[in-house]
């Protein structure tokens, strides 16, 4: 069995020499059980393996495998409270059989990370800053071990922290894996239907997920800002203009590289009322100062257990989404194998979707609540899978049907037709390559044909591979167009001259963004519309 850090294990039964019961119960930091640990502190200089004594703030420990003895400085001077807690995080380690140089690289980073918070009450950009400018390996290991830490000794902003560290703990040289595209548009698309015709009762239940859902993957938000928003969070001006203020610190700069950090964003009216229409419906259920409150929750999946929870928090969140998951998506509409999003997900999308539809860094840092331009640049890893992903989506739907894609905003229904057709299925036909338009090629104004919507894929037999080769072709050239205009657009955006101090940016450059933007929807727009024939001539 795996050793687990935070753990306490008692044998209930020996079965064989190898093969015993245990019970395993999560520990937590408890003053009242300092003797326990000292008890194991006393057992470690027994086994020889430390001299040193509970109160001293400096342990020398031996690793029993290695023969080596390690420095454990266990004096926080600025931030004594962490001391103690902190010691009994290394003895309870000790204790779960974690080897000493785990243990003293897990500290060095926790205590790296108090420092730079001020105790993890402050600088929390900071910390995201120095967490993403580090290798791979160390910015997986310190968040792993920053999060440890505050699951064994909470504090009040733990939540936020553990938020912050979450987005790092992947293994991979690459930023974090989000779900398959599919399985994100087959939520959204889920929801859409559920909220479309679910009775009063199941609306209030499942509320807080088309919230967040409609929330977080415009505006990128961290779970906890979105859990933390206040009742009277959005307002409309005087202009008749729709805003939202974000439990965000507004922080001024400390140095030329910061960006002012606002805690008020402009929204469109669609979001404003949705936002309006929970507080009238949820009217009953509010009784305090959060959007989300705790009564909403308590009324749908209440324990029994008292709790003196103002809002749904992280845990209670999840709990409604793998409801949904279960009892909506899986039994309701009997789809099963989709991977769940994760609440932090949604933030990744938003960000992904700004940099694709043309938002400069600047921009995205003020929305996105990052005081450096730095911090944003690990989403660009997701911009051409996300890209692709919408590609494949797009050209899977079949001849006349619509959709709506809500992840990249492309505005615009999108017609797919992928069947492949016989002249007699149209009254009036001109033939082209490879097949037949049903307009006027006089009136053409696409130019190619694997672009347009009234060309219809029908080579002769002994053409039918050249055809396909036609296509395939134009589809490779395609996907090379896309990778490039999205690295285009990113050394766009990261050469923009931006003014810091006074939050501007070059007029002529976003426009230059943006022009190109669209440039990359006509793009993905073109290479769905290939793909799709592509889809139906393969099979």
């Amino acid at each position: 069995m795996k050793k687990e850090a935070l753990v306490s294990r008692e044998t209930v039964i020996e079965l064989t020499k190898k093969l015993r019961v245990e019970a395993i119960e999560y520990v937590f930091f408890d003053p009242s059980m300092l003797q326990k640990y000292e008890g194991i502190l006393k057992k470690l200089v027994k086994e020889k393996q430390t001299k040193a004594k509970f109160q001293e703030d400096i342990w020398f420990l031996k690793d029993r495998f290695a023969n080596i003895t390690f420095n454990f400085k266990l004096n926080l001077k600025e931030q004594h409270k962490f001391n103690v807690p902190l010691k009994c995080y290394v003895l309870q380690k000790k204790e779960g059989g974690i080897n000493t140089t785990s243990i003293q690289t897990s500290l060095n980073y926790i205590k790296e990370s108090i420092e730079l918070t001020q105790g993890f009450s402050n600088n929390f950009d900071g910390l995201e800053e120095y967490i993403a400018s580090q290798g791979y390996r160390k910015r997986q290991k310190l968040s792993i071990a920053v999060i440890e830490f505050l699951k064994f000794f909470s504090v009040e902003s733990s939540e936020e922290i553990v938020d912050i560290c979450s987005e790092y703990t992947y293994s991979e040289r690459t930023v974090r894996s989000l779900p398959k595209f599919y399985d994100i548009l087959v939520f959204d698309e889920i929801l859409r239907l559920f909220f479309s015709s679910c009775s009063f009762e199941e609306k209030l239940k499942y509320y807080p997920l088309l919230l967040w859902w409609n929330i977080t993957k415009v505006i990128p938000l961290r779970p906890i800002e979105f859990y933390n928003l206040s009742n009277n969070c959005n307002f409309k001006k005087s202009d008749g203009s729709y805003w939202i203020t974000l439990p965000r610190r507004k922080q001024q700069p400390s140095n030329n590289e910061e960006i002012e950090v606002t805690d008020t964003i402009q929204i469109n009216k669609e979001m404003y009322c949705l936002i309006s229409k929970y507080k009238e419906d949820t009217f009953n259920f509010s009784g305090n100062e959060y959007l989300l409150s705790f009564n909403l929750y308590k009324n749908f999946f209440d324990n029994g257990l008292p709790s003196a929870l103002k809002f749904i928090d992280r845990s209670k969140f999840n709990r409604i989404l793998t409801s949904f998951y279960k009892n909506i998506i899986e039994k309701q509409y009997n789809i099963s194998d989709l991977e769940q999003i994760k609440p932090g997900d949604t933030r990744h999308l938003a960000f992904c979707n700004m940099m694709l539809q043309g938002f400069n860094m600047l921009s995205i840092a003020r929305i996105g609540g990052h005081k450096t331009l730095r911090q944003q640049l690990h989403y660009h890893a997701h911009l051409d899978h996300l890209a692709e992903s919408a590609v494949h989506i797009l050209a899977k739907k079949h001849k006349n049907r619509s959709i709506r894609s809500s992840v990249l905003s492309l505005n615009r229904d999108v017609e797919l037709r992928s069947k492949i057709y016989n002249k007699t299925d149209f009254k009036k036909i001109y033939e082209v390559e490879f097949g037949y338009c049903t307009n006027e090629p006089s009136q053409c104004k696409v130019g190619d044909c694997r672009y347009c919507e009234f060309y219809y894929f029908s080579p002769l037999s002994h053409e039918y591979e050249k055809g396909l080769k036609w296509l395939r072709n134009r589809s490779e050239a395609l996907k090379i167009r896309i990778q490039e205009q999205i690295n285009f657009m990113t050394l766009i955006g990261k050469n923009m001259e931006y003014d810091l101090k006074a939050l501007q940016y070059p007029i002529n450059k976003q426009e230059q963004l943006s022009t190109n933007a669209n440039e990359l929807k006509r793009l993905i727009e073109q290479k769905a519309m290939v793909d799709s024939i592509l889809l139906e001539g393969e099979e």
